[in-house]
């Protein structure tokens, strides 16, 4: 039995077969790849606006709460003035800060921006909440040593100066600020 020899055309055939078929796969691939990278990229993303969310809301609804307390809150009674204060013992942004890593999955600067801004506005006003019960608890130390009504004024001056700041200035600012981010993020969510 004679054997068969392959011809130079064969061999062509043969190569540029598997080089088409090679193309495609590698293509293939690329394209699969491409996709996976831009579903994971779709999902970080929807992760982080949903999660923003859900924390603005949280926090929308705590601010509410204490500031029912508030409303009665007199700031113009020096002499029979009450240090109100709300201590902040917990750390409320650990949603932020677990994905401020992944903010560059935003593909929208402005909305990255005004994230950054409003959790910065928030922080501003915890902070200056923070500032209240540091002067609430300055009176509470003076109010046991006789003779300190010019600085329990001077304090209570202070304290006055900074709740009305903060329930006139600042907590309509960033109620604001956090409203429209909540709804930015929720028309970002919608667009993905």
């Amino acid at each position: 039995m004679a054997a068969e020899q392959i011809t130079q055309t064969q061999v062509d055939l043969i190569i540029v077969t598997a080089t088409i078929t090679t193309g495609i796969g590698l293509c293939a691939n690329i394209l699969f790849e491409w996709y996976k990278r831009q579903n994971l990229k779709t999902i970080t993303r929807r992760h982080i606006a949903t999660s923003l969310i859900a924390d603005l809301e949280a926090k929308n609804d705590l601010i509410n709460s204490r500031l029912y307390d508030f409303k009665n809150f007199e700031t113009n009674d020096l002499e029979n003035y009450s240090f109100v204060y709300f201590p902040i013992r917990s750390n409320y942004f650990n949603v932020f800060e677990s994905i401020t890593d992944k903010l560059g999955y935003i593909d929208d600067d402005i909305l990255k921006k005004n994230i950054i801004t409003t959790y910065a506005e928030i922080k501003g006003l915890f902070d200056s909440v923070q500032a209240l019960e540091d002067l609430s608890k300055q009176a509470q130390q003076l109010l046991k040593t006789p003779d300190n009504e010019k600085y329990l004024l001077l304090l209570a001056t202070n304290h006055r100066f900074y709740a009305n700041k903060i329930l006139t200035q600042m907590l309509p600012n960033v109620i604001g600020k956090m409203n429209a981010l909540e709804n930015d993020l929720k028309k970002y969510l919608k667009n993905l």
